[in-house]
């Protein structure tokens, strides 16, 4: 469900996943990856694009556990997240990001120059994402 910024009023949308291939949503983009032949993406599904240059896109895809509760006289949801899956594509390719070493082997990137970078960039920086994005900047910057 949304809330109308002319109208004030509620409504709910329903996305034919088949029929869309990309949607925006509070200023975060998600688009429809396909699966391709020896890529990481197993099944059609969204990704938030959280990066893109001309040569490479960083995607995420976001995922929560639904843990069923239940009450005296009521059942209810709570949603715990899962890891993030990140993806990348470069050079018509697409690498899951699930350690230092899938950077070097995705980007083509010295080790110690990574480390040098890893270390770098997740000084001070908590958020996963935004240390992904400033990350593969970086990589960008030397290469």
């Amino acid at each position: 469900q949304f809330l109308s910024k002319t109208t004030g009023q509620q409504a709910a949308i329903q996305l034919f996943k088949i029929d869309v291939d990309s949607f925006d949503l509070l200023e975060h983009r998600f688009v429809r990856l396909k699966p391709v032949e020896d890529g990481p993406i197993l099944n059609p599904s969204f990704y938030e694009s959280l990066y893109q240059n001309k040569d490479l896109r960083l995607f995420v895809k976001h995922s929560k556990n639904r843990i069923e509760r239940k009450g005296d006289r009521f059942v209810y949801y709570e949603f715990a997240d899962l890891k993030k899956q990140y993806v990348l594509f470069y050079k018509n390719a697409y690498y899951n990001l699930n350690s230092k070493k899938d950077f070097g082997e995705a980007l083509g990137i010295d080790k110690k120059e990574l480390k040098r970078l890893y270390k770098k960039t997740k000084r001070g920086n908590k958020n996963q994402d935004i240390f992904m994005v400033e990350l593969i900047k970086q990589i960008v910057r030397v290469q």
